[in-house]
């Protein structure tokens, strides 16, 4: 994410801003603003400093995190289980190729209607979303702390009802 940052600007001064990182990809600028678009994240401290007539003031610093993206799912990211009985919520979507110990907000829609769970992968990087029920499962995205989202996994996954049974015959 761009991330803009400005000082009060002062007539006359000049601006040195610089970052503990070059991973924190500091746009080089001698006016009172600039950007940064990290390259990984990481926790990042900003620093400007100002001269006027040849006289440096002390430095202004502000930090920055930045936090990690979260991965996009992928068909290959998702095994589906359907319920057990017609109308019955035993379906689940078991979401796999994670980072481990890891606490998601999961975003879908079931049937177009868009929905959140909250999932934490366990230490091989799995999660389930249980006690689904039939539907067309769509628009799958993996959101963290912070509020950073991954893509978008259109889909759809489809949690089908068992076979309805034929009508009893012998009447």
């Amino acid at each position: 994410t761009l991330v803009n940052l400005s000082v009060t600007n002062n007539t006359g001064s000049v601006y040195t801003w610089s970052a503990t990182s070059g991973d924190a990809g500091l746009v080089t600028s001698s006016t009172n603003s600039t950007t940064m678009l990290a390259t990984s994240p990481g926790s990042y401290t900003i620093s400007v400093v100002q001269n006027i007539a040849g006289c440096t003031s002390p430095a202004a610093n502000v930090v920055v995190i930045v936090n990690p993206i979260p991965p996009a799912l992928l068909a290959s990211n998702i095994t589906d289980t359907d319920p057990t009985t017609c109308g019955g919520n035993q379906g689940s979507l078991i979401l796999s190729g994670l980072p481990a110990n890891t606490t998601y907000n999961v975003n879908y829609s079931r049937n177009g209607s868009a929905t959140t769970a909250t999932i934490m992968t366990n230490a091989s990087g799995s999660a389930t979303i249980p006690n689904l029920t039939a539907g067309s499962y769509t628009n799958f995205s993996l959101s963290a702390t912070g509020g950073c989202t991954g893509g978008v996994y259109a889909g759809p996954v489809e949690l089908t009802d068992p076979l309805i049974p034929s009508a009893p015959i012998g009447m």
